[in-house]
């Protein structure tokens, strides 16, 4: 008897400890301060600051962006728009992605003695984050393995054409990359901490 009533009072016990932690972890999160979101429309130049992604150095304070245009098209239309042959192809073994998003994208430095590395920054989907496709961008851009970043002078000011693809297996059941990519809406990320900033982006279809 005495051996039950200590198994009732265990497990009450234990019952009460997974109660308070959990009222404990909702506390946090409703009373937490979540960081401020700033959005800032394409065509407009936006000057990097101390916010940023996952690391302070991470930063390219003294640089520019300015969004241009977002296209959607086949990869294969990439490469001829481009001038792109198969065999300038950096990582010829890796299959290229079957649609991209190319990303007019203008950097300026403005004021720095370092480089950017747009790898680093995400286009945000509606339920994924699309990357760089690194074979069509180190052709385009002659770097040899992977994306090795982008060094200005001081004042100089180039356009790139970024090649973002969907960050995942096209090769499911029901799923269909291009109406995916088509009708998802976009955020290009500046920085996460301690401000949110994104550049809002209308990609037009032109496949």
């Amino acid at each position: 008897m005495k051996m039950k009533k200590r198994k009732l009072i265990f497990l009450i016990f234990v019952i009460a400890l997974f109660v308070g932690v959990i009222s404990r972890i909702m506390y946090v999160n409703i009373t937490s301060t979540r960081p401020p979101k700033v959005y800032y429309p394409m065509g407009e130049t936006i000057e990097y600051t101390d916010d940023f992604l996952f690391n302070p150095m991470d930063s390219p304070i003294g640089y520019t962006v300015n969004i241009k245009s977002a296209s959607l098209m086949t990869s294969q239309d990439y490469m001829e728009k481009y001038e792109i042959k198969q065999e300038d192809l950096p990582l010829p073994e890796y299959e290229v992605a079957s649609y991209v998003i190319d990303l007019e994208v203008e950097f300026s430095n403005i004021n720095s003695e370092k480089g950017i590395n747009p790898s680093i920054y995400t286009l945000l989907s509606d339920f994924d984050g699309l990357v760089i496709e690194q074979n069509l961008f180190g052709a385009l851009y002659e770097q040899p393995q992977i994306i090795q970043g982008i060094s200005l002078e001081k004042g100089e000011t180039k356009t790139y054409h970024l090649p973002y693809c969907y960050n995942g297996s096209e090769n499911i059941p029901f799923f269909d990359v291009y109406d995916y990519l088509k009708n998802s809406d976009y955020l290009y990320v500046l920085s996460q901490y301690p401000t949110e900033r994104y550049i809002t982006v209308t990609v037009k279809d032109e496949t």
